[in-house]
């Protein structure tokens, strides 16, 4: 899900993470997801604290005026093919299809070819070439399906197309079967990074670990596909919860269980989401709002995952759409892709159909509209 950073990363994270992090980006999808049992939430007695939004918010029409900028512009960087996130371009052009004419759009069914077309052999997705997913000389070959990819960049369109009757179901199927099938040793609950054998054995990555979790539940509820294997996958995932908690000074997790420090902001935000709707409710990302951490974090960073952040704070809690800080950085445009600006300008304009009213830019033209919060990027692959 790339972020041209210095090397020492501003949220504590090695610099082997710099450098994936200067390769990739991924959809957040945490508005597709509702339900799920509540857990023990992660910070105790501040799941019901509202979040502290700015007072000296814009107007309606000038925060408006800004999100309508911004999916311009998007769409204007976005209007070139991607040749390494070539699953993430091209399910990021179909959910743009979609929103902006429908799913009934006579060009729909040509971008599903394209991107069912991108599929790695065993019904997940990666990325167009070779990878040294970790920086430390075991390179992943180009059929390696990246959990992240499948789960973030990937499923949340397919699962929206499939609901629309575009997508054929065996699509979305064998992409949940890529990540219930990926290979994992004997009672360890983290679900892998990929499905190499160079990336097992790991310390657990959070947000793959969650963000994936989440899809799956969800995918496996609408198809109906290996409920009882997706049922005990999500206990396993979930059982990490009883320790793992987040920093109590800024709601954070760490990107993976190797660390302590906060993770970026893109990663916690799918995190967040992911958790919450595993608990069912919105207590993980409540917290995170309202710590202001997100705030330091993007005043150090001025690039596209930032922006990205910006567009998922909104869609959380729509008073945020006009928030000075917000708007500052929600059009942000260092270090994207043609891929990310797709699903970037995506996010922008589900801002303007959520927030603002703005007819048709949630997908409501089609059989059926686009997940709400579909589009908001993670700063790497996971």
């Amino acid at each position: 899900m790339s972020l041209p950073l210095p090397w020492v990363h501003r949220d504590g994270a090695p610099a082997a993470r710099v450098t994936r992090s200067l390769l990739a980006g991924s959809l957040l999808v945490g508005g597709l997801f509702a339900g799920g049992t509540a857990l023990a939430g992660p910070a105790s007695g501040e799941g019901l604290r509202q979040p502290v939004v700015d007072s000296a918010r814009a107007s309606h029409a000038q925060a408006r005026s800004r999100w309508e900028e911004a999916a311009w512009t998007f769409e204007t960087m976005g209007d070139r093919i991607d040749p390494l996130f070539v699953a993430a371009d091209a399910a990021s052009a179909l959910a743009g299809e979609a929103q902006r004419a429908g799913w009934n759009s006579p060009a729909v069914p040509g971008l599903v070819d394209a991107l069912v077309a991108t599929a790695k052999p065993d019904g997940g997705f990666g990325l167009a070439r070779e990878w040294d997913a970790f920086q430390d000389g075991t390179v992943n070959p180009d059929t390696t399906s990246y959990t992240a990819t499948t789960a973030g960049h990937v499923g949340a369109v397919l699962l929206a197309g499939y609901t629309a009757g575009v997508v054929p179901v065996t699509v979305v199927n064998r992409a949940i079967d890529s990540i219930l099938d990926l290979p994992r040793a004997p009672g360890d609950p983290c679900i892998p990074y990929s499905n190499s054998p160079h990336d097992l054995g790991r310390p657990c990555v959070w947000n793959t670990h969650f963000g994936s979790a989440a899809w799956v539940k969800e995918a496996s509820g609408v198809t109906g596909h290996r409920r009882d294997d997706v049922t005990a996958l999500i206990s396993s995932v979930t059982s990490v919860l009883v320790t793992l908690r987040a920093d109590p000074r800024t709601g954070y997790l760490p990107y993976s269980s190797a660390q302590t420090a906060p993770q970026d902001i893109g990663h916690q935000l799918w995190t967040a989401n992911a958790i919450d709707y595993l608990r069912g409710d919105r207590t993980f990302l409540t917290v995170m709002v309202r710590k202001q951490f997100w705030r330091v974090q993007a005043g150090r960073s001025h690039d596209h995952v930032v922006a990205s952040a910006m567009s998922g704070i909104a869609l959380f809690d729509c008073r945020y759409a006009t928030d000075p800080l917000v708007l500052t950085h929600a059009s942000a445009t260092h270090g994207g892709t043609p891929y990310a600006f797709k699903a970037l300008a995506t996010q922008a304009r589900t801002v303007l159909g959520r927030c603002f009213g703005v007819p048709g830019d949630q997908g409501t033209s089609g059989a059926t509209s686009l997940p709400a919060d579909l589009g908001l990027l993670q700063p790497d692959l996971g």
